[in-house]
């Protein structure tokens, strides 16, 4: 079993509705535990990937709420002493927030979510903090700075200037800098060209 990766709770009623989005945390570079394909004993598989996880992410719903399964993984992973996430996928607080998890951040992926609940979510899963973020835009800025005449793509930008970041969290920080009107991206191109934004 890897060592490094987030247990996903959830009720099995719920599979079509999560599959996407464990395919997505897949896609942002999250690896993820979901139990799937398990062999032996489900208990001591579900507790050993608990134990083995860098935290846990639970996709809370009615159907959730009402699982045994889950409220013994939320409770599994606080006696192991591992963060845990949550994103509402159905219902409301009222209806889809267990009591054990009433002091847990939950992110609101009703309808798949939008990409800057996406991108706040996986900072907290990747324990990312806003000035390791802001110290990463900065870089990104400089990068385009240096080559004003030249769109750059997210994988020229981490040869030259962030060798030590995954391409998916720099693709992160530069949908963010789009959203905040603070680059260009010219989505003619594939990959994605982006550049300063040039105000009048």
């Amino acid at each position: 079993m890897t060592t490094s990766h987030t247990f996903i709770s959830y009720s099995t009623d719920d599979s079509a509705i999560i599959a996407p989005l464990v395919k997505r945390l897949n896609d942002e570079g999250i690896n993820t535990w979901i139990d799937e394909n398990i062999h032996n004993s489900i208990t001591r598989e579900i507790e050993e990937a608990i134990e083995a996880a860098d935290n846990m992410l639970v996709f809370l719903s009615p159907n959730a709420k009402q699982s045994d399964w889950v409220r013994n993984e939320i409770t599994y992973a606080r006696i192991q002493e591992k963060p845990i996430f949550a994103a509402l996928i159905l219902g409301n607080r009222k209806t889809a927030i267990p009591v054990h998890a009433l002091d847990v951040p939950f992110f609101d992926l009703k309808a798949g979510g939008d990409d800057r609940t996406w991108i706040r979510l996986l900072d907290k899963i990747e324990n990312r903090t806003e000035v390791q973020n802001l110290r990463v835009i900065d870089k990104i800025l400089k990068a385009l700075d240096e080559n004003p005449h030249e769109k750059l793509t997210a994988e020229t930008i981490q040869e030259r200037s962030l060798p030590e970041s995954s391409i998916q969290y720099i693709n992160r920080q530069l949908r963010r800098m789009v959203a905040d009107e603070i680059i260009l991206r010219d989505e003619t191109q594939t990959p994605y060209l982006y550049n300063l934004w040039i105000k009048d």
